[in-house]
């Protein structure tokens, strides 16, 4: 659905940001959580890039940019098997005009700020 709804707006670049807050009173969470949003969105970034997408992921200190011919997808699989709760986030602003994409548990979904086109969560 995502997918067609991007295509059908001739958008070729799609940003996923992945939720990396802990969630609200949680001192220890369960790291499953997190794994399950990573999983999720390594998955949504090989399947946008297969269709002709350039995919900025953002879970970390710094974008990271992968092209629609695949350069960039290592190190983005890379970045998301360290990531952590309370990994520093980039301040970047969205960017207007770009579909963006928050990957989020549903247990911190309350945490993410607006702004996002959609908000998926892995089951």
């Amino acid at each position: 659905l995502v997918l067609r709804e991007y295509a059908s707006q001739g958008a070729q670049r799609v940003v996923l940001q992945v939720n990396t807050a802990r969630p609200a009173g949680v001192e220890a969470p369960s790291p499953r959580l997190l794994d399950a949003s990573c999983d999720l969105a390594a998955s949504m970034a090989v399947h946008l890039q297969q269709r002709g997408f350039a995919v900025e992921l953002r879970c970390g200190p710094r974008p990271i940019a992968i092209s629609a011919q695949g350069a960039g997808l290592d190190a983005a699989f890379h970045a998301l098997a360290l990531l952590d709760y309370d990994t520093p986030q980039a301040a970047v602003a969205l960017p207007h005009g770009v579909p963006t994409v928050l990957v989020t548990a549903a247990e911190t979904r309350g945490l993410a700020g607006a702004g996002f086109a959609h908000v998926v969560e892995p089951s």
